[in-house]
């Protein structure tokens, strides 16, 4: 199979573990880092459990079989290809066709997720996180090597068989034949396009927004929050009926910071924004939201002041209170998983702790050498009196007469170093997952900066050498393994030696 034999093993073993290597060691500055902070990538209790655990063979294989897989709601001709682009495999026994099969099976096995392969699942890297309907991809890039297969060993069949008048009709009746399918995707690129044009129309067409973006812009840093999916948010989409775009999305298109609905909620805190409660004041505390876009109409507790009012929406200014404030830590817990971490966040989230500006320090996923007492004391009079937000920093000049902690409102992650005075002081995750850190008494300048994983440049560094050599090496053995080679490629050049020396004599 593939051309091993026992005397071909050893070697066809070395060269594939050499190949993986060198790929591992090129890739490492990208897949490294993501495994060893794996604990703090969030894993999503609101999906749906298909994503993480796809379907199941019986439902897959039926799709497969019954044409659903390659050509849902049309003729199966890309179904049958596939089938046989297999038989061609097994018979022409070609590596290629062979290898496609076999990949082709190895993702279609994976695809079929946690229903049929259960706890072997969770032998792949990030398993708990993987969204494993999506490995449909991987299946369909190897079905279309197969179809291609297919279709190349028919074409010999026939071109062997036939004349030239029946070749022209087979091709004729390929076209016809693979014409729904070739439709289909030109119809599915074309209305891409269409509502493309229709949403940037209606964008341009919404002077109202531009007006309240133009304002934001004028206003010092702050979050902007413009609902979500859950309530009025959802309303406000530009009158677009296939609503492509909402307001929260115009926002972090322009790059203001945004307390928005997440794509990905791969932050820890992500998904908190769901219980965002637009009536209670120390909601907009906690998530430093300091500005609200919303409809007209909507109501909102008086401490939130109206700054522009339009048409259609009105832009007001919440009581977000910064980046960074002084806080008490009352208690300390250690959830054992993400799973449990999510869950006590979000019983802190709903018990009032956030009003009490109370947090709780967690010890997640173990606890960091941060030596902040428990309980740390709220600082009765504290003041934040400069704030700089820049990209990945924030810079704050404090005073307080007691020894307290500070929560700065991004997640945590060990990445973030945070100097007081300029000496390095250790960090700590605080209840909703948020950067803190304890802070002595008197006057200090804090900064509070995200910095890239030590580990990546020299990783990026060693994946350019291990590159570089082996293409050097690849080289020299292409060079001297098959000198027939040089001297093939050396007849090729000998016609283009009269133009070059033209070319040379222009230039000089």
């Amino acid at each position: 199979l593939f051309g091993v034999t026992r005397a071909t093993l050893a070697d066809r073993v070395g060269r594939f573990a050499l190949v993986g290597g060198v790929t591992a060691a090129a890739s490492s500055y990208m897949w490294l880092p993501f495994l060893m902070y794996s604990p703090y990538i969030n894993v999503t209790p609101y999906l749906e459990r298909f994503k993480y655990d796809s379907y199941g063979a019986p439902a897959i294989l039926t799709w497969l079989v019954s044409g659903d897989l390659l050509d849902h709601g049309r003729i199966p001709v890309l179904t049958v290809l596939l089938g046989i682009g297999a038989v061609a495999a097994v018979v022409t026994r070609a590596r290629l066709a062979l290898l496609s099969v076999g990949l082709f099976a190895l993702w279609l096995v994976l695809y079929f997720g946690r229903p049929t392969l259960g706890g072997l699942i969770d032998l792949l890297p990030l398993s708990d996180g993987l969204f494993l309907h999506r490995l449909i991809g991987a299946v369909d890039i190897f079905a279309v090597l197969l179809i291609g297969i297919g279709g190349a060993w028919l074409w010999d069949l026939a071109r062997a068989s036939s004349t030239r008048t029946r070749l022209t009709a087979a091709t004729a009746a390929a076209l016809l034949l693979l014409a729904p399918a070739l439709g289909e995707r030109r119809a599915t690129y074309a209305q891409g396009a269409e509502w493309m044009r229709r949403t940037q129309a209606a964008l341009d067409a919404d002077a109202d927004a531009r007006a309240v973006m133009d304002a934001l812009r004028r206003e010092p840093p702050g979050r902007v929050y413009a609902g979500h999916d859950n309530n009025w948010g959802r309303t406000l989409d530009f009158g677009i009926p296939f609503t492509s775009v909402r307001f929260y999305n115009l926002i972090a298109h322009h790059g203001l910071d945004a307390a928005a609905p997440p794509n990905q909620s791969l932050s820890l805190n992500a998904d908190l924004l769901w219980d965002f409660d637009d009536q209670d004041l120390s909601h907009y505390r906690l998530f430093n939201v300091s500005y609200v876009v919303a409809p007209r109409g909507r109501a909102f507790p008086p401490e939130l002041r109206a700054l522009v009012t339009t048409a259609k929406y009105v832009l007001y200014a919440a009581p977000g209170r910064g980046y960074a404030e002084y806080a008490a830590i009352a208690g300390r817990e250690a959830p054992a998983t993400q799973r449990e971490l999510f869950a006590r966040e979000l019983a802190w989230l709903r018990g009032g702790d956030p009003g009490r500006w109370s947090f709780t320090r967690f010890d997640y996923p173990h606890a960091t050498e941060a030596r902040a007492a428990v309980p740390t004391p709220a600082c009765a009079g504290g003041e934040v009196a400069y704030q700089r937000v820049q990209p990945a920093r924030f810079d704050v000049l404090a005073r307080c007469a007691t020894a307290s902690a500070m929560v700065v409102k991004v997640t945590y992650h060990p990445n973030w170093r945070v100097t007081v005075d300029g000496t390095e002081v250790p960090t700590f995750m605080a209840s909703p997952s948020l950067l803190a850190f304890a802070l002595p008494a008197g006057d200090h300048f804090v900064v509070a900066e995200y910095r890239s994983t030590p580990l990546k440049a020299p990783l990026l560094i060693l994946g350019g050498v291990v590159l570089g050599a082996a293409g050097a090496v690849s080289r020299r053995a292409w060079l001297l393994g098959s000198p027939g080679r040089v001297r093939a490629l050396l007849v090729r050049l000998r016609p283009l030696q009269p133009q070059w020396s033209q070319r040379r004599a222009r230039r000089d």
